[in-house]
């Protein structure tokens, strides 16, 4: 059976370990999921409510869904977890459940009341055919009844009253999978950093990862290298340290252990090791080169979309920029900067402006920019400590008077929040961060060798 079934396409065979894919196009599939599924599990009051009664318990459903045989290789927690945010429904008579025509996409588990399921199919010759069947859960009946999701053409509908939950056939067969994977490879449960990933991609990389037997106090990975492997734990502790680029300051990060994942963040950025991860007992790895980590699971942890994309998301307000660009980003060049358009306030009778409120990168990004185009704002506050540049830094400067710009977060009246704001304010004293209006220049002063200047 397993040879015809690959020859129809129907399991895909990476290595060793065989995958059922979710293929609801191909005839096949009902030898593997059979059509419709009875099973009498008891007392039809322990499963089944009325309408009036509490949801069902997906503890005890789960323990009986286990008993049949699609279902009886799910991890239970996995079943639950799945039932728990399965959709239940409940129907009056005549209503269709899955229209003439359509694919049956996901598991019906009827619970109470009966529907009709009707196939539809043609001959060789042409000749239309169709046959129809009943599955109803009554009184002294079994206590669910089973439609599985078919590639055909399939109708079911509501021939009285009904209730049942619809447990989507992709996510079924992708636990499916996970349950195969380990049973093949028993270490691939513990691997938190998989569990969110495609299966397909989960198990390539499980092939291509090489295990390593490393020694207690041995140095991993050192932060400041460039990333060229990821890391899994499957036995042994490891210790996380860090270095502070300004301080210099070594410090702990955290332990990982059995499971934990280290080193794919320096993959995903493509950037340097931001820590040290040094062995604290013996124990074993997995470790997947960069070359792979990039071609499996690059793809799937980073989304990327191009400029005109975001913007339009962006103007549509369904997605909220987040910056966390920083300094060192800009000195590393990792971020090229040609023309830096800025805000500031207006100049000191020195030339020289503050950034205001732009205390965050916008110094790091003149630096490296090679045209510089700052409007002097006359209500940006002057602000203290590195936030002031010379005109010399710029080749154009105009005066403007609209408000600052700034970040509107939703007001919050969160305990936490308001103690946080207490401790910032309590540690700056009065006038330390902004200069008193009466320390600014009241104009632009003229720059005598800019001649595109624009200061009253």
């Amino acid at each position: 059976m397993i040879d015809v079934l690959e020859k129809v396409g129907v399991l895909g065979v990476p290595g060793d370990a065989i995958i059922i894919h979710h293929d609801r196009g191909h005839p096949m599939k009902e030898l593997i999921y059979p059509l419709r599924t009875f099973v009498k599990t008891g007392p039809r009051e322990q499963l089944v409510r009325s309408m009036e009664e509490e949801p069902v318990n997906s503890i005890e459903l789960a323990k009986r869904l286990r008993k049949t045989t699609l279902f009886s290789h799910i991890e239970p927690d996995q079943l639950v977890q799945l039932l728990e945010q399965s959709p239940e429904h409940q129907v009056r008579t005549g209503v269709e459940l899955v229209m003439p025509g359509q694919q049956l996409q996901d598991h019906l588990i009827i619970l109470d009341g009966s529907v009709e399921a009707r196939r539809a199919w043609s001959t060789a010759e042409g000749v239309e055919k169709s046959y129809a069947w009943e599955l109803s859960v009554k009184a002294g009946g079994p206590g669910f009844a089973l439609l599985t999701a078919s590639a055909g053409n399939i109708s079911v509908r509501a021939i009285s009253d009904t209730q049942y939950v619809a447990l989507s056939g992709d996510a079924v067969d992708d636990l499916l999978g996970w349950s195969e994977l380990y049973r093949r490879l028993p270490q691939a449960r513990n691997l938190k950093i998989f569990h969110h990933l495609p299966l397909e991609n989960v198990a390539l990389a499980l092939e291509r990862m090489a295990e390593r037997e490393v020694e207690a106090g041995e140095t991993i990975v050192t932060q400041g290298e460039p990333g060229d492997a990821s890391y899994v734990i499957l036995s042994g502790e490891a210790e996380v340290w860090q270095t502070d680029p300004f301080t210099d300051e070594v410090f702990s990060a955290g332990v990982r252990r059995d499971g934990d994942a280290f080193g794919e963040e320096a993959l995903v950025q493509n950037a340097y090791r931001n820590a040290t991860v040094k062995m604290t007992t013996p124990g074993r790895l997995l470790v997947l080169a960069k070359a792979d980590f990039d071609e499996l699971l690059k793809p799937i942890m980073v989304h990327e979309v191009d400029a005109k994309t975001a913007h339009r998301q962006f103007e549509e307000d369904s997605v909220r920029l987040l910056d966390c660009r920083y300094d060192m980003e800009f000195d590393e060049s990792r971020i090229p900067v040609d023309v830096a358009l800025i805000q500031v306030t207006p100049p000191d009778d020195y030339g020289y402006v503050s950034l205001g409120v732009s205390v965050d990168v916008v110094a790091a990004a003149v630096e490296c920019a090679s045209l510089v185009i700052a409007e002097a704002n006359t209500a940006m506050p002057w602000t203290m400590d590195d936030s002031t540049i010379h005109l010399d830094r710029m080749q154009h400067l105009v005066e403007i008077e609209p408000a600052v710009i700034e970040y509107v977060h939703q007001p919050t009246e969160h305990e936490v929040v308001g103690r946080i704001a207490r401790y910032i304010a309590g540690a700056i004293d009065d006038g330390l961060a902004c200069w008193p209006q009466t320390r600014r220049s009241k104009a632009c002063a003229p720059i005598p060798w800019r001649t595109s200047v624009e200061c009253g």
